[in-house]
């Protein structure tokens, strides 16, 4: 009777140890996915609109929330669709006009 408590506490610094080496070996992971991911960020050099275009609005597992967030963009931006009217259009048309005829005074 005496060895019965010595045989619990035994199997309880066992569970302890198993529990501290999955911590430790999590956070290897987690570190070295952080390591990875900071990488990937720095050589993805695109332009915003070709990684808007990266994006996968289908995804079920990486939302489009995260999706944008991996790739350095705001969310807003995956969903904006830029407003040209004709009015618009035919000003920056005569601006370029007067700019390709007179560019000495776009200075």
């Amino acid at each position: 009777m005496e060895k019965v408590t010595e045989l619990f506490a035994d199997n309880d610094q066992r569970q302890e140890g198993k529990k501290n080496l999955l911590i430790e070996e999590l956070s290897r992971e987690i570190g070295q996915l952080k390591v990875e991911l900071d990488w990937l960020k720095k050589k993805l050099d695109l332009p915003v609109r070709e990684k808007v275009m990266l994006i996968e609005h289908q995804n079920k597992q990486i939302t489009i929330a995260r999706q944008a967030e991996l790739l350095g963009i705001a969310r807003s931006t995956v969903y904006y669709k830029p407003i040209v009217d004709g009015y618009n259009l035919k000003l920056m048309r005569l601006i370029d006009e007067q700019y390709t005829k007179t560019p000495f005074y776009g200075s």
